[in-house]
């Protein structure tokens, strides 16, 4: 029998590219081979939000009590910020230009969030910078100075936060709109941002070169990423107190939801694929790969609705994930996310439908407090040993299309995997007759191989019968031509999925 092995996903470089596969979808990559993706597994105690969710963020306080904050879409005058609280979602919309308890977001428009001490930190474009201190009931309007700056970005770097491509419209001086400025507060003091305050540090640059900020990422040295510059943001005290170092130039963010951080890692989309930045440089990781086919293949992305593209980074299994609509997404859900292995440096395709990812911090319960999101144990979602339920622990979630809370938790997708088209021994340059086909899987529920052959590679492929293993793990097949392609799908909780083993005779039909 011949190994057809399960090489990385790299659709860009065509059917005939032997050591990469055409198709891995509903799976995740891993050093050899590729294993199951968990679907989502509905948090049922909160029930649906109000709206589509443009922004989720989690935290801990000292005490290391969890919160989950989601910001929602309702309508133009109707957007609201809620926190999870014992399994229910509160309205904890509170400050606002008006104090009315909602707030003004545009279609298209999102919310970002930071921790700053005691607090978390919420900024759009059309409201005040808001504050939520743990333990209170609402938002609150934070800035206290007469420079008012809203943004739609902010950070926290060292001991100040950073909001990026400005709207500049209160207090004297003011001048509206300002997209490539950023503007930094009084040292620790997220309430002041007076322009040029010299005992509290506050100031702004303009940025000269680069296009609008598109996202900020902070830390002890602080990246502002624009729309075609990359530049690194150092604190060198009074009076200059940020020096600002263009370090990439025709090199930035295309979607600001597609940047995710991890450790010193940020991953981003920019308009020719996409890119890890390491602090120092950027280097491409999806050329030659996936970049070609994202952008205008069967998976593109719907361009209408880039503000819908959300992102996490998981840095314990080393994965980034990115949600978007493709250009078949019905009314612009995303309905796609690509998952990195930036380890093995391999990629893999979900179809999944989801409002927005974020990485949640589970509240934790016990069974007398599991009556709160269900009537029964059976009826749980997830099982009941679940990092959902055991408090404090970091999880993959999502809103789902119904903007109901959910983690990666559920059963496993129906995953597939393709393998390039292949001449295969004993007749290289002849037809080759397939008459049986092994998958080398781990712990699959069910398998089954299904061939694409062509004679021509200028022909279209036709496909074959779909044949299920034996009592031997072994797929019967008769598929007799010059180029075979395999089409693996697997159900179940597999731990890897390495390859398809296939025995090959010579073919009839000569050359």
């Amino acid at each position: 029998m011949t190994l057809v092995g399960f090489g990385e996903w790299a659709p860009d470089l065509g059917g005939f590219a032997a050591s990469v596969l055409q198709e891995a979808r509903n799976c995740i990559p891993q050093a050899a081979g590729y294993r199951w993706f968990p679907g989502l597994s509905l948090y049922t105690g909160p029930g649906a939000l109000p709206g589509r969710v443009s922004g989720a963020f989690a935290a801990k306080d000292r005490d290391g009590n969890t919160l989950n904050y989601a910001a929602v879409l309702g309508g133009a005058n109707d957007a609201r910020i809620f926190r999870l609280s014992a399994s229910s979602w509160i309205d904890a919309s509170g400050g606002g230009a008006d104090d009315t308890g909602a707030y003004t977001l545009n279609e298209g428009e999102s919310w970002e969030f930071v921790k700053w001490g005691e607090s978390v930190l919420a900024s759009c474009i059309s409201e005040p910078l808001q504050q939520h201190v743990f333990g209170a009931g609402a938002f609150v309007n934070l800035v206290t100075s007469s420079r008012r700056p809203r943004a739609r970005h902010i950070a926290v770097m060292r001991d100040f936060v950073v909001l990026g491509n400005i709207d500049d419209s209160v207090g004297a001086g003011a001048d509206g709109l300002a997209p490539a400025r950023v503007w930094w507060s009084g040292i620790n003091d997220a309430g002041t941002f007076e322009e040029g305050g010299a005992s509290s540090q506050s100031d702004f640059q303009d940025l000269q070169s680069g296009g609008a900020v598109q996202r900020l990422v902070g830390g002890e040295i602080g990246t502002v990423f624009c729309e075609t510059s990359i530049y690194r943001m150092t604190y060198v005290g009074s009076p200059v107190v940020f020096q600002f170092d263009e370090v990439e130039r025709n090199r930035g963010v295309w979607v600001p939801g597609s940047v995710a951080t991890a450790g010193r890692l940020t991953f981003f989309l920019d308009r020719d694929g996409w890119y890890v930045w390491d602090g120092q440089a950027s280097t491409p990781i999806g050329s030659n790969k996936i970049d070609r086919r994202f952008l205008a293949g069967s998976d593109a992305i719907a361009l209408a609705h880039l503000d819908r593209v959300s992102a996490v980074a998981d840095p314990v299994n080393h994965l980034y994930y990115c949600a978007y609509p493709s250009v078949n997404a019905e009314g612009g859900v995303p309905d796609r996310i690509l998952v990195y292995d930036w380890v093995n440096r391999k990629w893999s395709i979900v179809e999944l439908d989801v409002d927005c990812l974020f990485r949640a911090l589970s509240e934790g319960m016990t069974v007398d407090g599991l009556d709160a999101i269900s009537s029964s144990i059976d009826a749980l979602e997830a099982s009941l040993d679940s990092a959902v339920y055991t408090g404090r622990n970091v999880s993959l979630a999502a809103f789902d299309r119904e903007h109901r809370l959910a983690f990666f938790t559920g059963a496993p997708l129906e995953a597939l995997v393709e393998t390039a088209d292949l001449q295969l021994a004993p007749a290289p340059d002849g037809r080759t007759l397939i008459t049986a086909a092994r998958p080398m899987v781990e712990q699959a529920t069910s398998v089954s191989v299904q061939p694409l052959l062509r004679n021509r590679a200028t022909d279209p492929p036709s496909v074959g019968d779909v044949a299920f293993g034996d009592g031997r793990g072994q797929c019967a097949l008769r598929a007799n031509a010059r180029y075979h392609r395999f089409r693996v799908r697997l159900t179940g909780p597999f731990s890897g999925a390495v390859g398809v083993a296939v025995s090959a005779a010579a073919g009839a039909g000569g050359r």
